[in-house]
């Protein structure tokens, strides 16, 4: 038996406009994760990834708004009952 949970690598994109306004994102009432609830735009990043190519994808792949991002603003690591990992908030 495997008792070692699966490590991934997430990011989050902070999308502001000439306003100072952040863009969330409401989650499809049938994610798999926390439906209906409201998120920055982002996700995993592929193996192959940098951070930066990570989260430009992501954002594009949720929204079709092309970002260049910036500097990590914030990062945490985490442990839930499936998985552990690294996130990082671009």
């Amino acid at each position: 038996m495997n008792l070692e949970k699966p490590y991934v690598v997430s990011v989050y994109a902070l999308v502001r406009n000439e306003k100072g306004e952040f863009l969330l994102l409401r989650r499809s009432e049938n994610s798999r994760t926390n439906p209906g609830k409201w998120d920055l735009p982002g996700g995993k990043v592929n193996p192959d990834e940098a951070l930066k190519e990570g989260v430009t994808r992501e954002v594009w792949e949720e929204t079709e708004i092309s970002i260049v991002p910036g500097d990590i603003a914030g990062e945490v690591n985490f442990e839930l009952p499936e998985k552990k990992g690294y996130c990082y908030c671009i």
